[in-house]
Parts: C-alpha cells; sequence; structure tokens
C-alpha cells in the first residue's frame, strides 16, 4: 500500500475552469488535456515528456479549493489504513475511493499506474506545484 505518487487537484468552479486552465498552462508551459470524467470534469496540465502531476477539476458547486490524490500499490489497503488513522469513508467507486481526513479534508485513493517523470522547472517552478488561482495578483508580504 505505499504511496507512489500524489496528485495536487485544483478545484474550480464550472464559471472559471477554462480561465483558471488557460493561466495555469500558460505560466507553467504546458498543455491542457482533453477533458475526461463522467462530465467531463477533469484536465490535466501535461509536459511534454513527463507524467502528470497535477490536475484541475471542474465543480458544480461551491466556491472551489484543492484536494489531494494518493496513487497507490493497493486502494483498498491504503484506505483500510486511512480508516485506522480515524478517516471515514465517504465513496466507494471501482478501483478507487473517497475518504475523509479527520480534520475533514477530502483526497482519492486510486491506483497507481507506473508514472514517475517529474515536469520540467518552467520559471522557477514545477507544474506541480500549487499555487492558488483567486483571481487577484500575488502579493508579498512587507
Amino acid at each position: 500500500m505505499n504511496v507512489r505518487r500524489p496528485y495536487a487537484f485544483i478545484d474550480r468552479p464550472a464559471a472559471g475552469a477554462d480561465r483558471a486552465g488557460g493561466f495555469r498552462t500558460a505560466v507553467t508551459g504546458t498543455r491542457l488535456s482533453e477533458p475526461s470524467g463522467g462530465t467531463g470534469e477533469f484536465a490535466t496540465p501535461r509536459a511534454e515528456g513527463a507524467d502528470a502531476c497535477v490536475g484541475m477539476q471542474r465543480i458544480v458547486s461551491g466556491p472551489g479549493g484543492a484536494h489531494l490524490d494518493f496513487s497507490v500499490d493497493g486502494v483498498p489497503g491504503f484506505v483500510a489504513n486511512a480508516l485506522r488513522l480515524g478517516a471515514e469513508t465517504v465513496g466507494e467507486h471501482e478501483g478507487w475511493a473517497l475518504p475523509r481526513s479527520p480534520a475533514g479534508q477530502l483526497f482519492r485513493a486510486v491506483p497507481w499506474h507506473g508514472e514517475s517523470v517529474r515536469p520540467p522547472v518552467v520559471h522557477g517552478s514545477r507544474p506541480g506545484q500549487v499555487g492558488p488561482e483567486t483571481g487577484e495578483p500575488a502579493r508579498r508580504p512587507d
């Protein structure tokens, strides 16, 4: 039940998801994958020759945010361990699960598919580094 790769997911309300995707790909030098999921809610910024480590999810309601996916060797064992440590199951699906941490944060347990190549550094950061996309300019603390 080893965690092989964590993925950060940026959860954006549907109304601003295209804008967020355009920004994310422009700033990281990536291209956005074709939509996937039951309703086309997932897209992934991809760097040439690298595996994905960040994704975007279009959400129907709520302000958005972020969540983690843990790509693991064995989903059932990983989830069983998380439950022993205080998580609760929110949803079980074919091949993956959606637990909630004791602090209330949703995360997904998904199967590992051999991903191992990190994206390159672009403008001082990697595409997998998560930052807020609020529509406000970034400000340095004084």
